[in-house]
């Protein structure tokens, strides 16, 4: 269960799949996103010190941010 699901309420369509894994399936695809275009595009180097590891993890993060917001202002 999750914390906004407080039942285990199954969806009237055929298959009758439980409504939070429809709701998980439909609102993941930001996470998906990010991990595919920051595995292919990535500013992450290899260092043994972790402020670097996540200043490089922002800097991927903040890309992705600015990348998507150019796309929904219609800048391409």
């Amino acid at each position: 269960m999750s914390t906004l699901h407080k039942d285990a309420a199954v969806s009237t369509r055929e298959d009758r799949k439980p409504q939070m894994i429809l709701d998980y399936n439909s609102n993941k695809g930001g996470a998906d996103c990010l991990d595919k275009l920051t595995g292919t595009y990535t500013y992450k180097r290899m260092t043994a010190r972790w402020p670097v590891a996540v200043f490089h993890n922002m800097i991927d993060v903040s890309a992705f941010n600015a990348y998507e917001d150019s796309n929904k202002s219609g800048l391409e």
